[in-house]
């Protein structure tokens, strides 16, 4: 299992870790639930209980004081808890009253440890905010796998085992020690016991010694989980398969409430307990901007997007986490770099689905086709196939809009993960619980860390382009400009005088009416409008189907107010057939949700700004204006998808 990494934008949930609220610092002593943690006040020393949406990661200024451990405090045993809490009574004794030196003898030689140990134990213990983990001891080494052989035994034995006994002529355990002894006695060495060289194989691998001795088949039949299982999907997060799908239910736009075809969904789903981790649903065809928004939503808590989506139906969808390794078919829009790089800042690895290896995608096709057979009893079902719709008017019975198909599909998730899993034997929520905690059986991995940032999260997954500036602005299909990047013109790559420096522009496909520059010197996020600020918000999709008519009617596409022009008489002559037409309607439905995505980015990403303008404008740096708080310069590439 991977350990979380550990960042001010990410917040550790284990015991022994540091939270804040209300400006008040408290050290988790324990874990009550998914949503419940009894804390202790680092102060007062007063125990309390704290909803985990309402803790808040230590502030930067006193999160270099948290000591580094060595091991996850997970596998601590319960042994060296115990040994770090007699040090701890030690120490808080110490502090009670002034000791002089006599007496910090007598602490020191009651838990065992030198004076100037206990010194440095004490000062380590204050420093990091008086935590029980500063307290425990490094990992002890040793242990299994270490052989206690004399070298050249020990190669003998490690030889015989490699090149004599795991071979496809597969000599019996009898062989391998009798082969082994043989060598030994010839060279005169000592000859390894018979329960000494069953431990050398007990150490290896079974799966390299089955595949190495019959085969990579026999070990796939014999250690690969069967019935559309994952290989290694053994706790919560460890593997989480992603794929788009349309939904077999026509929904109806907002004006008219009129068929308008049906909405595609991108939907996440842990293996180990097969609840649903991260959900997007759209009436654009699957993008990479789809991935990435499901993938947003797979990591960050849900309970904001839930009270937008359902505010008033309470329900609970506990599950969020970075997967350790995201499995997905070939389609483009998972094999663009976007992915691929994000993969690298959150830590967790791409796989895609082998071809000749329909178990690799079971769980997420199961998943879809139970949504499919819930999605029967909805208004304007479509079912699978004519037969099964017989005379069922799929289109006169629909009356749901994609808002509204959003909150019934909320709800649908939320009844399916509390409902028995006939694979699993409990239910989805129940089998994330267990993985969580743990169970009589097995040690929990514990909840995941809490990425306390959500807007930050969502535009790691925003994809990218990199651009020079140049004295008109950026071109980025469209030109951009504001009085920030004055102080960016004309400036060359050190030691190439001719080559302008490139920059990093995001966007968002469903709103190109702003690019979000990355200013390295102020570590923020800025939005750059329209150079031509009459222009009308636009997605790159009206932005590209305009632009083809205008190279199909001569239009020159640099005179970017003609092509605006043909997408505003595009959004007329749809208005205008709306009534009568599916296409119209979809196409209005879909200005309505980029609508929606625009007046949602106004109040949680930056905006432009009016900037105060030096009097040389190319020489003075960029004034220091308010924008976007960024943690560090990795941005993903933009794609075409």
């Amino acid at each position: 299992m991977k350990t979380a990494r550990t960042n001010k934008f990410v917040m550790d949930l284990r015991k022994g870790a540091v939270i804040e609220q209300n400006d008040q610092r408290y050290v988790i002593t324990h874990t009550l639930s998914v949503t419940q943690m009894m804390v202790r006040h680092v102060t007062t020393g007063e125990s309390l209980i704290i909803d985990v949406s309402k803790m808040e990661p230590p502030r930067p200024a006193t999160a270099a004081s948290q000591p580094q451990q060595d091991r996850d405090l997970q596998e601590v045993d319960e042994g060296d808890w115990a040994q770090a809490e007699v040090l701890r009574d030690a120490i808080e004794q110490s502090l009670v009253a002034n000791h002089g030196s006599a007496s910090y003898e007598r602490l020191a030689q009651s838990v065992a440890v030198s004076r100037a140990k206990f010194y440095k134990l004490r000062k380590q213990y204050l420093e990091s905010g008086r935590l029980l983990s500063s307290l425990l001891h490094p990992r002890r080494i040793g242990g299994r796998g270490k052989s206690r052989l004399p070298d050249a035994v020990a190669a003998i034995v490690n030889d015989r085992i490699k090149n004599f006994h795991l071979t496809n002529q597969q000599p019996s355990d009898a062989a391998l020690i009798k082969e082994i002894r043989r060598n030994c006695s010839n060279a005169g060495l000592p000859l390894p016991a018979r329960t000494t060289v069953l431990r050398h194989l007990q150490w290896i691998d079974q799966r390299e010694r089955i595949s190495k001795r019959r085969g990579a088949y026999a070990a796939t039949q014999r250690f690969d989980p069967i019935d559309g299982s994952v290989p290694r999907a053994d706790w919560p997060l460890a593997v989480v398969q992603m794929d788009h799908t349309p939904l077999p239910v026509i929904i109806v736009d907002e004006k008219y409430r009129k068929p308008i075809n049906r909405a595609w969904i991108t939907v996440a789903i842990d293996c180990f307990s097969r609840v649903a981790l991260g959900t997007y649903v759209s009436l654009d065809a699957p993008s990479t901007m789809s991935a990435g928004l499901c993938m947003g939503n797979c990591i960050l808590p849900k309970e904001k997007w839930l009270q937008s989506i359902a505010p008033n139906d309470g329900i609970e969808w506990p599950y969020y986490g970075t997967p350790e390794r995201l499995h997905m078919d070939n389609a483009k829009e998972f094999r663009g770099n976007m992915l691929q790089l994000a993969s690298r800042e959150y830590q967790f690895d791409l796989e895609f689905r082998p071809v000749k290896k329909p178990n690799y995608g079971g769980h997420i096709e199961r998943l879809m086709g139970t949504l499919s057979e819930a999605l029967k009893v909805a208004p304007g079902a479509t079912f699978a196939n004519p037969d099964q719709r017989g005379e069922y008017d799929s289109e006169g019975r629909a009356c749901m809009t994609l808002a509204e198909l959003e909150r019934w599909l909320a709800l649908t998730f939320a009844a399916y993960h509390l409902e028995p899993h006939s694979a699993l034997g409990t239910s989805p929520n129940e089998k994330w619980r267990q993985g969580i905690f743990g169970t009589d059986s097995r040690p929990g991995r514990g909840i995941p860390p809490r990425f306390v940032d959500d807007e930050l999260v969502r535009i790691d997954f925003m994809p990218f382009e990199e651009r020079t500036i140049q004295a008109y602005g950026v071109s980025m299909d469209l030109l951009y400009f504001h009085d920030v990047l004055r102080s960016r013109i004309g400036l060359t790559v050190s030691g190439r005088n001719k080559a302008a420096p490139t920059y990093r522009f995001r966007r968002d496909p469903r709103d190109i009416s702003h690019i979000y520059f990355f200013d390295e010197e102020t570590r923020k996020y800025i939005a750059i409008p329209y150079k031509d600020s009459s222009h009308p918000p636009a997605s790159i999709w009206e932005w590209r189907a305009a632009v083809k008519l205008c190279k199909e009617q001569g239009i020159s596409t640099k005179n970017e107010r003609e092509v605006f022009r043909l997408i505003n008489l595009q959004r007329e002559q749809a208005n205008e057939s709306a009534e009568k037409t599916k296409a119209a309607r979809r196409t209005l439905q879909k200005l309505a949700e980029h609508t929606k995505v625009r007046a949602q980015k106004h109040k949680e990403l930056p905006q432009a700004f009016e900037a105060q303008v030096p009097a040389d404008a190319n020489q003075a740096a960029a004034p220091h204006e308010d924008g976007y708080a960024a943690k560090r310069e990795l941005i993903l590439p933009f794609t075409d998808d």
